[in-house]
This record gives structure tokens, sequence and C-alpha cells, in this order.
């Protein structure tokens, strides 16, 4: 007679049970799945806009350590723009000397397209005089990270312009 406590046997039990029980270790159900989906619904896009190959490897090693940021990548601003309005990134990272048509043409372009008008756009780039970045928030930059940057102030400043997307989103959504 079996009873509650009786292992079962895998042979006596349809494929869809046999899926949807939880794997057991140690005595207990695996917790690691809702953490997982935990992170899957957390997951923001960022995109990444920029066209020296060195610059492009160092951010994506830096994101590749976040598990809730998912990186899109454009070498050229005319492809950033269509990549921008195609995915909807949460975030865009921006060089300003873009091949095609520079950092801040694009800027201006996402800005008049209702589609990509909200999401915060970080300038990332190698103009640091102070009237460059000054310019550069005047016409429209969320924040403005010179090169060479600081790992500590580039993941701050990312994580700031994450959470005015999803305050952003909210709003958008009532």
């Amino acid at each position: 007679m079996p009873t509650d406590s009786a292992p079962s046997h895998d042979s006596d039990m349809p494929a869809s049970a046999k899926a949807a029980r939880p794997i057991a270790q140690g005595g207990g159900a695996d917790t690691r799945a809702p953490q997982r989906l935990l992170k899957e619904a957390r997951l923001r896009t960022l995109l990444y806009i920029e066209d020296n190959p060195a610059n492009m490897t160092l951010v994506e090693e830096l994101i590749a350590r976040r598990p809730d940021l998912r990186l899109l990548k454009a070498v050229d601003g005319i492809l950033g723009v269509a990549l921008a309005r195609a995915s909807r990134p949460d975030v865009i990272l921006m060089d300003i000397n873009l091949p095609e048509i520079s950092g801040v043409d694009a800027l201006a372009i996402l800005r008049e397209d209702p589609a990509t008008a909200h999401i915060p756009i970080v300038a990332l780039t190698g103009n640091s005089m102070p009237r460059d970045i000054e310019f550069g928030l005047e016409v429209g930059f969320f924040s403005y990270i010179t090169k060479p940057f600081k790992i500590r102030e580039f993941m701050k400043t990312l994580n700031v312009a994450m959470e005015f997307a999803e305050k952003a989103a909210g709003a958008r959504m009532r």
C-alpha cells in the first residue's frame, strides 16, 4: 500500500507531470527557478552606439557583469537610430563622434520620434571640455560621461538612467 512518503516511479508518471514536478535536492524544491524568473522579469535593454571596437569591448565586459541588462550594439548613428526604433531599449549609451551622423544628430532624430522620445540617452564620449559637456546636456542628453571613465561612475549613471526609465514607463502606463 503506497504512502505519501513513498518514492515515485518516473515510469508510472505521464511526461507532463514529470516536467511540472519540482526538482528535489536535499529534501526541498529547487528555489533557483523563481529567482531566475524574477531576474528575467527585470531584464532591461541597453543600446550602445559606438564605432570604436575597444570601447565597445570594454562596455560589453562591464555589462556582462550585470545579469539584469541585455546589451544591443550599433556601430554608427544611422544603425543606432534604426535599432532604437525597432527595439525601443530602456536606455541608450551613445558616443558623440560617430560615422554617418553624429551622436548629437542621432539624439535629435530620436527626440523627434514619439516612439523613442522618452528614452534616456547618455553620452559616453571623449569630448571632455566643459563647453562640450554643457552643450551635450543642453541639447538633451540625460547624462554625460567622458572617456576615460570611472567604472563606478559609469555603473551609477546606468542605474540612475534605468531607474528613470522604469519610473517613466510606469507613469506612461497610468
